[in-house]
């Protein structure tokens, strides 16, 4: 520990940040609680090559990336992850929970062709690790058969082995557990046998199990830390980080400095980059999408079916989606075999979400954590009465304590965001928003496109992160207000 009982002056301008060094920019911006006084401690660390602004499990992944990946590397690289929370897969981060749905099926051909490039990366790390990340149950499309043919065609251009079936094969397939008969239209299925669950919490432990114990010379992790303040320096970036829980020898507020940036902090993402780089369309294309799920209780006599079955997604025909509830209208939605708690299956909706704008003012996301994340009992019912009491055909009672809310990040386009920030000197900063709600089956595959990145330094697009397509992911897309044309601007 550097400078523990020396109080540092802040610095009070950009003028005197340049006399103090060729600093280009103040690219702001202190909190209330380090303002509240014109002098604070500060502990001094140790610079870093690469710092990452976001512990969840894209931050994670590439923090994993960049070390893993460095025997033999001409380019080694010394890093630290920066995470507010104290342990980053909390039941209320993007990466908490035990239960995402990996399949290799999707409407949009790029992410079906993006999962199916992760599946070994995920064998890997399992091989790395040790432990189980994705439990193989195979996946299970429920569609109308009139889109039988086209939702085939996009699995299989992606390259997945998929079958048919029809609704009377499923019912067989599930032993019952799974029938289609009470819905009002026809409908089958398309099953593909490499979709599984990811197990979000184990793959969190794991990632930094082994930053921790396999590459802790090279990676340092600031779990408490929020960063409250960004300076560019042309050629180097210093961050000052508020610790939520200094040790007894800690000073509240540490600096650390780097030459390269990674913001992968999912939905505060958006209000950094408006904070410290003038990117305010970013946080106008955005929304928070509230998602309540539940968890039902399996009756006795069905639950050696109902661990069998495979994750499943049922995408009702429009006609049928648009009909009401007491009409015979099914919502879209997904479920699970009997997995994260013992007894019980998880369904959760698809799209009758609940969208939480980002706050007009630079602030941090406290605002999330009161009454916005409070379930949708009125949601549940719907799929209760319109899915799993018909095509589950009643074996399943919902619990009591049963009803549960996640938060994710989506754009205004459902397209990802994974480009060099613009308005910096490119290669110097890279940020991430691969939510969209699907976004944690791509997690190794973003580690290492977003590895490719920092490597690169800023060169061509084109070739980094392998089978990314990065141009579809461009954050000067007109649909994100063409990154503000920030470069302009600085």
């Amino acid at each position: 520990m550097a400078n523990a009982s020396q109080p540092l002056q802040k610095k009070k301008n950009l003028q005197t940040c340049r006399r103090h060094g060729n600093a280009r920019r103040l690219l702001k911006c202190r909190s209330s609680s380090s303002s509240s006084s014109s002098r604070f401690t500060v502990d001094d660390l140790p610079p870093r090559d690469v710092i990452i602004v976001g512990g969840g499990a894209h931050g994670a992944a590439t923090a994993h990336e960049l070390s893993s990946q460095q025997r033999g590397a001409s380019r080694k690289v010394s890093l630290a992850v920066v995470e507010s929370s104290l342990t980053p897969a909390h039941s209320r981060s993007s990466s908490g929970g035990e239960s995402r749905i990996f399949r290799l099926t999707d409407t949009k051909s790029h992410y079906a062709s993006m999962a199916f490039e992760a599946l070994p990366l995920w064998r890997e790390l399992e091989r790395q690790s040790g432990a189980e990340l994705l439990r193989t149950t195979g996946c299970l499309d429920i569609v109308d058969e009139q889109s039988l043919e086209d939702a085939l065609r996009t699995s299989e251009s992606a390259g997945a082995t998929v079958e048919t079936l029809t609704g009377d094969e499923i019912a067989k397939r599930t032993q019952g557990a799974i029938n289609l008969k009470s819905l009002e239209t026809r409908y089958g299925g398309i099953y593909e046998r490499s979709g599984g669950i990811n197990n979000p919490k184990t793959v969190m432990n794991s990632y930094y199990r082994l930053l921790r114990e396999k590459y802790k010379q090279r990676v340092k992790v600031l779990s408490g830390h929020s960063l409250i303040e960004l300076e560019d320096y042309g050629s180097s970036f210093s961050l000052l980080l508020k610790r939520h829980n200094p040790g007894m020898l800690e000073a509240p507020f540490a600096r650390i400095s780097c030459e390269q940036l990674v913001f992968t902090a999912a939905a505060a993402n958006p209000l950094l980059m408006s904070r410290f780089f003038g990117w305010r369309s970013l946080r106008e294309s955005c929304v928070i999408q509230k998602m309540s799920y539940g968890f039902w209780r399996v009756q006795d006599l069905s639950r050696k079916a109902m661990e069998q079955i495979p994750v499943w997604r049922l995408l009702p025909s429009q006609e049928d989606q648009s009909r009401s509830i007491k009409d015979g209208g099914v919502v879209r939605c997904y479920g699970f075999p009997i997995h994260e708690h013992d007894g019980f299956s998880k369904v959760a909706p698809h799209d009758l979400h609940t969208s939480i704008p980002y706050p007009a003012e630079d602030s941090d996301l406290l605002f999330l954590a009161q009454g916005e994340r409070k379930p949708d009992d009125d949601i549940l019912r719907d799929v209760h009465e319109s899915v799993v009491s018909r095509m589950l055909g009643g074996k399943l009672e919902f619990a009591a304590d049963g009803a549960h809310s996640c938060l994710y990040t989506v754009t205004d386009d459902r397209e990802f965001v994974l480009d060099y920030v613009p308005g910096v000197e490119r290669g110097r900063a890279v940020v991430s928003i691969c939510c969209q709600g699907s976004g944690f089956k791509h997690t190794p595959l973003i580690g290492s496109a977003i590895r490719d990145m920092v490597m690169m330094h800023g060169g061509d697009l084109v070739g980094a992160g392998g089978v990314v397509n990065l141009n579809l992911f461009r954050a000067d897309r007109e649909s994100l207000g063409g990154g503000d044309k920030v470069a302009a601007k600085l």
